[in-house]
């Protein structure tokens, strides 16, 4: 490569080093501006000796983008601009060609990639570049993301077949027998992610592969899915329904491995979570408290012939977080699919109660029509434990979940719901850990434990008498379709709920299909 020249302007000392000495080992010439004026200076002097200007939109003194407005109004003349920015929403993007940029490059990025672009666009005139750089880029793009993908992937294991076969949007239950901390057991608190619908096309590699986004992630959550062979690098957004400790744990590792990754964070929160943790937002973190309006999850993304997207919105639950009442949310996620980026319809919708308490007298009327709309396909309730609780719902301990459970059979069956609605029994506690368990962690049996899974046998209790609802215990490993249904096992095949039968392991529970009894010839 003939030698270029380079003037980078970037107010980030430690980035700016990077790229210099990375982009400088490549046989750039790199000169540097560390904010808007330095750079404006700059090119005044002299621009037009550069063979390209990468420009950072947000700096002191003077912006990205008004660099941009003072080299068209004064006629500057200068190389083709690559726009580097953290914060890129579309009318930024749109506003940056309008203002003369050739491209637009979204941080944080690699040093080697931005060498790439702007090999690639110095070598072009900037009409011609703006014409015919997006095909060469994306080739370059895609290769890249597929040599990152490989890396990723060869430290935890090939991705799980399940993510990448289906065909719809995923829930992945990654919650062991028993979330409390501390403890002196070593079981995984976990967390709820919500897969895309897979797609093989390139665009979807170009985009950084599996679309994921993360929900209440509790202690070693990062161990959970990386044992379901589940990307979690690739989840840019999380949302945080209550405060409890384990949550805010998970919360911390999560942000922590992002932001050492250099990588941009979204957090959804309650308003409790959002208030403890919003002073943390800025370098690549965004706080935005849970409401009632449907804001995005998962981003647009292509699947197949279609795109899809996933938003999500809250309701009011009842519940005591850490120092604030009545502050926890539940969760309405939306999954929306269309035949262009901008026309989109419901598909399907999941429903998640966290953390509550169930009062029939003040919450039947609101929470019905939530958790039983027709386009409904899967709910999650907690249960705290199976203990009876007498004047309490909290945690949808026993009295209350039965109370949920037969109001919501009642609701169905009044509107005439379609099929049954799949009910997911979540987040137990160690009372529901059977003999071996005890025994595979303590090395002895404990008074009071047994062979079987309490937590099995509570929910074949609750089945008894519903009609338009099939439960399902949810443990570590459990895959849902949230538009079928359907549950997805460990061979990539998927069954109906019904015909899926949690077995106790040692480690939690395993999904495995039912064995259908063949009629003998008598019959």
């Amino acid at each position: 490569m003939a030698e270029l020249r380079m003037l980078l302007v970037e107010d980030d000392d430690v980035q700016r080093e990077k790229t210099t000495k990375v982009l400088s080992n490549r046989g750039w010439t790199v000169e540097t501006a560390g904010n808007g004026q330095e750079a404006l200076d700059k090119i005044r002097s002299g621009g037009s000796k550069y063979d390209v200007i990468v420009l950072d939109l947000r700096m002191p003194k003077l912006t990205g983008e008004e660099v941009l407005e003072r080299i068209q109004d004064e006629h500057l003349a200068v190389p083709p601009i690559i726009v580097l920015s953290a914060y890129l929403k579309e009318f930024i993007r749109h506003k940056c060609f309008y203002l003369g940029a050739t491209y637009v490059l979204e941080k944080p990025y690699d040093p080697d990639d931005l060498g790439k672009v702007a090999q690639i666009v110095a070598a072009k005139a900037p009409l011609q570049a703006k014409a015919e750089i997006g095909e060469e880029l994306l080739d370059y793009m895609v290769k890249r993301r597929e040599e990152s993908l490989k890396r990723r992937l060869s430290a935890v294991g090939e991705v799980d077949k399940r993510f990448l076969n289906a065909r719809e949007p995923l829930l992945v239950v990654a919650r062991r027998w028993n979330s409390w901390y501390p403890s002196i057991f070593p079981v995984i608190g976990g967390a709820y992610a919500i897969v895309g619908a897979a797609n093989t096309e390139r665009n979807d590699i170009a985009r950084g592969g599996l679309p994921v986004a993360l929900i209440d992630p509790g202690f070693q959550f990062m161990r959970a899915l990386t044992e379901l062979r589940l990307p979690w690098q690739d989840m840019n957004t999380c949302v945080i329904t209550h405060n409890h400790p384990d949550h805010l744990g998970g919360v911390f590792e999560f942000m922590a491995s992002r932001h050492a990754a250099g990588k941009r964070t979204r957090m959804i929160a309650s308003p409790a979570c959002t208030k403890m943790l919003g002073d943390l937002s800025g370098f690549n973190l965004e706080f935005k408290p849970i409401d009632d309006k449907l804001q995005e999850l998962i981003p647009v993304y292509p699947s197949g012939t279609q795109h899809r997207r996933v938003r999500v919105r809250g309701f009011n639950t009842v519940h005591d977080e850490t120092g604030r009442q009545n502050s926890s949310q539940g969760l309405c996620i939306a999954f929306e699919s269309g035949s262009s980026e901008n026309s989109f319809e419901d598909s399907s919708e999941l429903v998640i109660v966290g953390d509550t308490e169930y009062d029939r007298s003040q919450h039947k009327d609101k929470w019905m029509p939530i958790l039983c709309k027709a386009n409904v396909g899967v709910v999650v309730l907690h249960i705290g434990s199976s203990q009876v609780k007498q004047r309490t719902g909290k945690h949808l301990y026993l009295p209350g979940l039965r109370k949920i459970l037969n109001d919501m059979d009642s609701y169905l069956q009044s509107t005439s719901y379609r099929g049954r609605l799949l009910v997911l029994v979540s987040e137990w506690g160690l009372e529901h850990a059977t003999a071996d368990q005890i025994n595979g962690v303590c090395g002895a049996v404990l008074p009071g434990f047994d062979s079987t899974s309490p937590i099995i046998e509570t929910v074949k209790h609750l089945q008894n008498g519903l009609i338009k609802i099939c439960l399902l215990p949810a443990d570590l490993g459990l895959v849902v379709g949230v538009e079928s249904g359907r549950v997805y096992l460990k061979d990539g095949a998927s069954v109906p709920p019904e015909k899926t039968l949690a077995k106790p392991t040692i480690e939690g529970l395993r999904y495995v299909r039912k064995k259908v009894s063949l009629p003998t010839e008598s019959a």
